[in-house]
């Protein structure tokens, strides 16, 4: 008989202690190691703190309500750390996309800066290109120039009016004396 009511209390133990496991505890994590969102947890400790822990708990009562409190004091700090660690991450995307705005808009001020660089270095290799061909245009004059002179001191050397020697070096120079021509 001592033997029955020894097997009736342990299987009452192991039958407390079941319904302690089942109803006090929770999963920590999911199934690949990662923390659930806070929700998770603030659920979790609603349903551990709406168990009630009466006589029907018996013979594991005290430690029932040892182990429901630890629980829900390990869910408080769960809660907290993972509320903190949502803020961090929350903040560090924040971070993450303020710096990738701010690396854009430097991207483009850096483009738009390269940008008038090379319209500001075309303007003034088109000002350099300009200025050249004027003074090669002035050279060229001034070779003209010089070339029809000493033309027209030959001319003058020959006996000719200088008003005609310039209509012939000027004939010559548009091309109206096919044959003849000027080498500049």
């Amino acid at each position: 008989r001592k033997q029955e009511q020894a097997k009736a209390a342990a299987n009452a133990l192991n039958a407390a202690q079941n319904r302690i496991n089942a109803e006090l505890n929770y999963d920590w994590v999911d199934n690949n190691g990662n923390v659930f969102p806070v929700s998770y947890y603030v659920t979790q400790k609603a349903k551990i703190e709406a168990v009630v822990i009466d006589g029907s708990w018996h013979p594991l009562q005290q430690e029932a309500e040892q182990v429901k409190a630890r629980v829900v004091a390990q869910l408080d700090v769960t809660i907290q750390k993972v509320t903190e660690d949502e803020a961090k991450a929350e903040q560090q995307r924040i971070d993450r996309e303020a710096q990738a705005k701010k690396d854009a808009e430097a991207a483009a001020q850096r483009q738009a800066d390269e940008a008038a660089a090379a319209e500001r270095k075309a303007i003034e290799d088109e000002q350099k290109e300009t200025e050249r061909l004027a003074k090669e245009r002035e050279a060229n004059k001034k070779h003209r120039t010089t070339v029809n002179r000493r033309n027209l001191a030959v001319l003058l050397a020959m006996g000719i009016s200088e008003e005609d020697g310039k209509k012939v070096i000027t004939a010559i120079a548009k091309g109206e004396l096919p044959d003849i021509r000027i080498y500049y």
